[in-house]
């Protein structure tokens, strides 16, 4: 009976010192291509000790509104072209530990007919057929997320700290001479996600008083024990 009751006591005070939570932070945003901009994050506040963090996790995500990429055949044959593009949503910041590779990334290489040229003639990007076309984005999508399970002491303090969201597209074409590329009004929107992953420890008074009222069961358990023995 006392080994249980020892047991008991000890699950008590392990529940209590280790409690696994999240705090969550989000800032959306939108905008056409290229954006750059700066959002506001709390830093993780231990409280006094009370709050220890374990892990930071950053996520971004990424969905194109509308827009996309172009190509004009301006060269008097056909061409038969791939067109490989991608833009991109990295993060950065000067206050807080984020790895280069941190970001979403909307790609893909589309393979292309465009007749020869129509006459519009070089140096005006034109989309329309038979000799251009536009590669839509409109819904495309990607997230990139990144798990901090160390070197994330950055995070901690008070107050609040930037991360810098800055978006870039590139393109190119290959297996065709003469074809002009070029983008249009590309819109994109997401989010920033920042979650800390953490545990809470009790005030040291707490933990007294959960002691405490260990200790006392275990004196009431030894003198009912001995009671009975010397009855």
């Amino acid at each position: 009976m006392k080994s249980r009751i020892l047991a008991a006591v000890s699950v008590l005070l392990f529940t209590v010192q280790v409690h696994a939570t999240q705090i969550v932070q989000t800032a959306p945003y939108s905008g056409v291509l290229d954006i750059a901009d700066s959002f506001t994050f709390d830093y993780f506040d231990t409280l006094g000790g009370t709050r220890v963090l374990d892990s930071v996790q950053l996520k971004i995500t990424m969905e194109a509104l509308s827009g996309g990429f172009i190509a004009d055949n301006d060269s008097a044959q056909t061409a038969n072209i791939n067109y490989e593009y991608s833009i991109l949503g990295s993060l950065s910041s000067s206050d807080v530990f984020i790895s280069s590779s941190v970001g979403a990334k909307i790609t893909d290489t589309v393979p292309l007919v465009l007749a020869a040229d129509n006459g519009d003639g070089t140096g005006v990007i034109d989309s329309s057929g038979p000799d251009g076309a536009l590669i839509d984005l409109t819904g495309e999508s990607d997230f990139f997320q990144s798990l901090l399970t160390s070197s994330f002491g950055t995070f901690i303090g008070t107050g609040t700290y930037e991360i810098d969201l800055n978006t870039s597209r590139t393109f190119n074409i290959s297996g065709g001479s003469g074809v002009e590329g070029g983008f249009s009004n590309i819109a994109v929107e997401g989010d920033i996600e920042v979650t800390y992953n953490y545990h809470v420890i009790p005030e040291p008074a707490t933990l007294s008083m959960l002691t405490l009222g260990g200790l006392s069961l275990l004196a009431r358990h030894r003198k009912r024990a001995g009671s009975v023995k010397a009855f």
